[in-house]
């Protein structure tokens, strides 16, 4: 059985409500990997995942966003060139580099102090930029796609031939132009190119002052389209070159593609890493927008949703002008009891229900945010299996009855105490009496099977079942029976009636019919409707405590957030008052260095004591400088500065990463707007001026 299938992704129109998000995602490769999206294999990569979306929320919210590139996804290019079809072209190959580059960013980005992204590092720490390729292929690869000059000795050769040779022909050709007596035949001045030869417009009848090769002549004949023999035998030439000038740049293809083939484990696991980055953005940028929130993924099964809404109803009704009428769904399972039975009419929004408490356990599974409010949780289900719709079985020649056993079967031999069960109209299709008895006998294997299961029923007869067992309840969805109206909203605790007959009553039934259908009712009910109203305002009392308890958790976690909020903000206040301190001392020895070291070039000029006196001055600030507790931090981060670290340049008021180190001169090679810089120890920081 597939991960969709295990699943249910069809039924709960998981690709429909993704395709929703793609505006999202920043890259192909995003695309890609959200339109794949499917539940982790288990609850700690689900949990990570979420982790990572919150993380990168943080970071949004801050104003920080990932550098993710333009990435696209390479695995059509491998598969074809597996297949023995063509090699990577230049497009593609400037596409690894520009990927490489965003690995080696991404890295660089993750680990820069202050941005605590610690939920990134596993991943980080798995990828590999491959230098050695990445400047290879900037090496031979420009920025429009195309091959370099510089990517064969041979091919640089090659093109400078092959420019020779076009400015010879150039030349011929214009020579030609300027006798009169080939400018009189020419229907035009210009000179056409076809297949890199030169053709001149020559009058039919005067074809003779041109001589050279006929290469066409227009769709009227009247005029020839001539190679000038004077540059026949160099475009010859030329033709030979451009040819092998492409067999070198086939070889350098095929060279390079032999290349990514080496190193294609480490490449296909680095874009695996960055797309998994990328949906933890779009999951970020989703629940930024407001559309959803990341739930907490709770071990021990139970679901708690908070005003949980279908985000396809959502977007029909908001497209209807209508959005008023979405009705958020409160619903609750896994704590105090495994079965929820929802009854009531059928137009009541029970089906709606059930897919939107799927659909949101099957996000949460895959590490994606929930159209919910905040303080809802989801356990991570191994599996969720749906008998959702009354479409017939037609492959399989199957009833609808039938269709609807089959995908029960297939429920239960694959349901656990770790999985979801969705049953939609339970008992129906079938005789009433024996689809209830059916029906009630599968709620109580269910029961003692403690499966998490949200069923739905308009079968009277199932109400009680939840009424004998410990861990079911009933729930139902409202109903206006003045209006005839479903209401939507979801009670726990309640059982919902069909209210058949009031609805008949009000659209002019024989009244005469209703009063025998009233009595028959009252008849087979055998005074089962007093013990159920007595049961509904017991529920009803201990929903409304339940629900006061709710609201005063959520208070609770609600003031817990705030003060965790609070300590982060006391922290960072403290490192920026801290940084603040730091510039203000170093900018203050700073500012006395400079000022003396001014004097330095006028020292010829003093008497030899007071000039010996003045360097032993500078040399003792310096040391001191040197020897302070700021003066150590500096020497330390001087002392571990390395290739792709970053470092603060006052001067340039920039941020700046750096290229080399040079510990004897006291030098770094910095990468500043675009360019490379190179500075002294001395005119760097690592900390941004405030």
């Amino acid at each position: 059985m597939n991960l969709a299938t295990r699943y249910a992704s069809e039924t709960l129109e998981f690709a429909a409500v993704l395709e929703r998000w793609v505006e999202r995602a920043v890259t192909p490769l995003g695309r890609v990997r959200l339109a794949r999206a499917q539940p982790y294999p288990d609850g700690a990569a689900s949990r990570a995942a979420q982790a990572r979306a919150a993380r990168l929320l943080a970071l949004l919210r801050r104003g920080e966003s990932a550098p993710l590139g333009a990435t696209r996804d390479l695995a059509e290019p491998f598969a074809r060139a597996r297949r023995g079809g063509a090699p990577f072209d230049p497009e593609e190959l400037a596409a690894v580099r520009d990927f490489l580059d965003t690995v080696q960013t991404l890295v660089q980005w993750f680990e820069e102090p202050g941005r605590e992204a610690h939920e990134f590092l596993a991943l980080i720490a798995e990828l590999d930029p491959l230098s050695g390729l990445r400047d290879d292929l900037d090496e031979s690869i420009d920025e429009h796609g195309r091959v370099r000059d510089e990517a064969s000795t041979h091919l640089s050769s090659l093109r400078r031939d092959a420019r020779e040779l076009r400015r010879e022909i150039d030349a011929k050709v214009h020579a030609v132009l300027q006798r009169p007596d080939v400018r009189r035949a020419l229907q035009e001045d210009r000179v056409r190119f076809r297949d890199g030869r030169p053709l001149l417009a020559v009058k039919r009848d005067r074809r003779g002052s041109v001589p050279g090769v006929v290469h066409d002549y227009s769709h009227t004949g009247n005029t020839a389209f001539v190679e000038p023999e004077e540059a026949i035998e160099l475009g010859d030439r030329l033709r030979r070159v451009v040819l092998e000038e492409q067999r070198e740049i086939s070889r350098i293809l095929v060279a390079f593609t032999q290349r990514l083939f080496r190193h294609q484990a480490t490449l296909l696991r680095d874009l695996e890493i960055a797309a998994e980055i990328e949906l933890a953005h779009v999951s970020a940028a989703h629940v930024a927008a407001g559309a959803a929130v990341i739930p907490r993924l709770s071990e021990d099964m139970h679901l708690d949703l908070r005003r949980a809404r279908h985000p396809l109803l959502e977007e029909r009704l908001r497209e209807e002008g209508r959005l008023d009428a979405l009705v958020p769904l409160d619903l609750h399972l896994g704590q105090d009891f495994d079965l929820l039975l929802i009854t009531g009419p059928n137009t009541g929004g029970k089906t709606v229900a059930m897919k939107t408490a799927g659909l949101c356990a099957l996000l949460a599974a895959s590490g994606l945010p929930i159209p919910a409010n905040e303080g809802s949780s989801v356990p991570f289900y191994e599996a969720i299996f749906a008998d959702i719709g009354d479409e017939q079985g037609i492959a399989q020649n199957l009833s609808t009855f039938s269709s609807h056993l089959a995908r029960i079967q297939t429920a239960l031999d694959g349901a656990s105490p770790r999985t979801l069960l969705l049953l939609d109209e339970l008992g129906a299709g079938t005789d009433p009496h024996e689809g209830a008895a059916l029906g009630g006998a599968l709620l109580e294997v269910l029961l003692e099977r403690r499966i998490p299961t949200l069923a739905s029923t308009h079968l009277g007869a199932l109400k009680a079942c939840a009424y004998r067992h410990p861990r079911a309840e009933n729930a139902s969805v409202e109903f206006d029976a003045a209006s005839l109206m479903p209401l939507y909203r979801l009670v726990i605790g309640l059982p919902g009636e069909s209210n058949a007959l009031r609805i008949a009553r009000r659209l002019g039934l024989d009244e005469n019919v209703l009063r025998r259908a009233a009595a028959l009712l009252e008849r087979r009910e055998d005074g089962l409707s007093e013990v159920l109203e007595e049961v509904r305002v017991a529920r009803t009392e201990a929903e409304s405590a339940r629900s006061r308890a709710k609201d005063l958790e959520g208070r609770r976690e609600l003031e817990l957030d705030a003060a965790a909020g609070a300590r982060r903000e006391a922290e960072e206040l403290r490192r920026i008052v801290s940084a603040e301190a730091d510039r203000v001392v170093e900018e203050s020895f700073r500012r006395v260095l400079d000022e003396l070291e001014r004097f330095v070039p006028h020292l010829g000029s003093f008497r030899p004591a007071e000039r010996e006196r003045i360097e032993q001055l500078l040399a003792a600030l310096r040391v001191a400088m040197r020897a302070t507790p700021l003066g150590v931090r500096r020497r330390e981060f001087l002392e571990s500065l390395k290739q792709g670290d970053w470092v603060y340049v006052p001067r340039l008021r920039q941020r700046c990463a750096v290229r080399r180190v040079d510990p004897k001169r006291e030098e770094l090679t910095l990468l500043a707007k675009g360019m490379q810089v190179t500075l002294s120890f001395e005119e760097v920081t690592w900390f941004e001026t405030l």
